[in-house]
């Protein structure tokens, strides 16, 4: 049973990961002031998922 919960954790960070990457691009693309402000905040909600600080 352990080793399930490794696995669905390893899933879990990967698919953080992804996201996070897809907000960083997106924040580079964007113009708008207030989407880089929005993205930013999500990143940083990512990044502590990531980090495992929630």
């Amino acid at each position: 049973m352990m080793h399930f919960y490794n696995v669905l954790t390893v899933l879990y960070v990967a698919f953080a990961v992804i996201i996070a990457g897809f907000i960083v691009v997106n924040l580079f693309k964007s113009k708008k002031v207030t989407d880089k402000i929005i993205g930013a905040l999500a990143l940083g909600m990512f990044l502590l998922r990531i980090f495992f600080i929630k």
